[in-house]
């Protein structure tokens, strides 16, 4: 009866561990149709900024800061806040000022990663 037990519980782990692994997989295949839809949508609406470097730096975390674009994409301060404000004019961002610094959320990825849990 114990041996039952403990493949019971294995079993009921493993589905676990399936469903995480199912549920992470759409979310990815989500993050990805969403990268590709924003990475044309800039190209075509922001054409001067567009890079591919800019695109992966709005998706590596759901906020960022002038300097992490300052930083990331190797431009002047002045540039990567024209930059950001440029995508939140357009719509790809949302801004917040927390004390002396602005952030600026990537809406669409933090509302697809929001719908999810």
């Amino acid at each position: 009866m114990g041996i039952l037990k403990i493949e019971d519980w294995i079993i009921y782990i493993l589905k676990g561990i399936e469903e995480t692994a199912v549920e992470s997989l759409r979310l990815v295949r989500r993050i990805n149709t969403e990268l590709g839809l924003i990475n044309t949508e800039i190209k075509e609406k922001l054409p001067k900024i567009y890079s591919k470097a800019l695109i992966d730096l709005l998706f590596y975390e759901i906020y960022t800061k002038t300097v992490y674009i300052e930083k990331g994409l190797k431009v002047t301060r002045k540039t990567a806040s024209s930059y950001l404000s440029s995508l939140e004019k357009e719509g790809f961002l949302v801004s917040e000022k927390i004390g002396k610094e602005r952030i600026f959320q990537n809406k669409r990825l933090y509302d697809l990663v929001k719908n999810e849990v």
